[in-house]
């Protein structure tokens, strides 16, 4: 019994989602947005950082009941028998998600924290 039980808990499933993907495009996205609607409004500007950021948290979040059930994993291009894999497992969740939430209360406190500052855009 003791043998089984230690290989139930060595298999884990793999789950193909766009999550992880996701979660680092949209903020590379989301920051060059943010800076061309800079050029433009300044609160247009804050807001869109702050939407930025809360979007990232929302989907390192969502990637929570995947990850309770294995590794969850994206791969893009096959190249020479290697690819470009985005991979998330449990400990990289749980350093996503705290980066993620650290992020978004950063961007909020920096949005009245800048408000005196010259050349915010940068």
């Amino acid at each position: 019994m003791i043998i089984t039980a230690a290989q139930e808990v060595a298999t884990t499933e793999v789950i193909t989602s766009f999550l992880p993907l996701a979660a680092v495009v949209i903020p590379l996205l989301g920051s060059f947005v943010t800076y061309v609607v800079g050029l433009q409004s300044e609160k247009l500007r804050n807001f869109c950082a702050v939407f930025t950021s809360l979007i990232t948290v929302i989907i390192v979040m969502s990637m929570f009941p995947l990850v309770q059930h294995g590794t969850v994993q994206l791969q893009i291009a096959k190249v020479l028998q290697l690819g470009i894999y985005f991979r998330v497992d449990m400990f990289g969740f749980v350093f996503a998600a705290l980066i993620s939430i650290i992020w978004f209360w950063a961007t909020l406190h920096a949005t009245a924290y800048m408000e005196q500052e010259h050349a915010q855009n940068r």
